[in-house]
């Protein structure tokens, strides 16, 4: 007579605690914390078209009748392991018979990264950009640029562009990731007993 195999099951209690330890561990835990730039690191062209704020937070660049674009740019900016994404906020107001627009540069020169603008009107936001695919061990320097830039249909020079809430935001210590490790002892565990009431 063929005898009915024995089910590999592990005690209820051990069951219950595999559980419990699944339910309870967690995994690493990261937090990020929200650190200014100030925009006096930045260098305006030309010096009268551009005002920067005194505490750094904000800046409003002026259309030049000599000079475009305007601009207000740091070729040196630097970015660390744990910085996350770099922020701002922008408000180009073109003004009536005119056609200007904001270009936002970081890194590679030759094409905006942002850009936004055309006639008349306002044009507000939020804008937002990883920092890991621009980061270099071997040189952690790039290139960040906010341009002032007139369009084709221009007949006018009173556009303004200002840029404010400038802000990276970096990665924390967080706590150890022993949850995969946890949960691997609990398996272990529940495999250890389940062979041993077998016996």
């Amino acid at each position: 007579m063929l005898s009915r195999p024995t089910r590999l099951t592990p005690p209820r209690g051990v069951l219950f605690a595999t559980v419990v330890l699944c339910c309870l561990v967690r995994g690493p835990v990261v937090q990020a914390a929200v650190v200014p730039v100030d925009l006096n690191d930045f260098a305006p062209f030309p010096d009268g078209a551009v005002a920067i704020a005194a505490d750094g937070q904000s800046a409003v660049l002026y259309e030049d009748v000599e000079f475009a674009p305007v601009s207000l740019e740091n070729l040196a900016f630097s970015i660390a392991p744990n910085d996350i994404e770099l922020s701002f906020d922008y408000e180009l107001e073109v003004a009536a018979d005119n056609e200007d627009y904001f270009d936002f540069y970081i890194d590679d020169l030759s094409t905006p990264a942002f850009w936004i603008g055309g006639y008349a009107g306002l044009y507000e936001g939020h804008y937002s950009v990883l920092l890991a695919d621009f980061f270099n061990p071997s040189d952690p320097e790039t290139a960040v640029i906010f341009d002032l830039y007139y369009g084709s249909g221009d007949r006018g020079y009173e556009s303004t562009l200002r840029i404010s809430n400038v802000s990276i935001l970096q990665r924390e210590a967080g706590v150890p990731d022993t949850g995969a490790t946890l949960l691997l002892l609990a398996n272990g565990l529940a495999a250890v007993l389940a062979g041993r009431r077998l016996i």
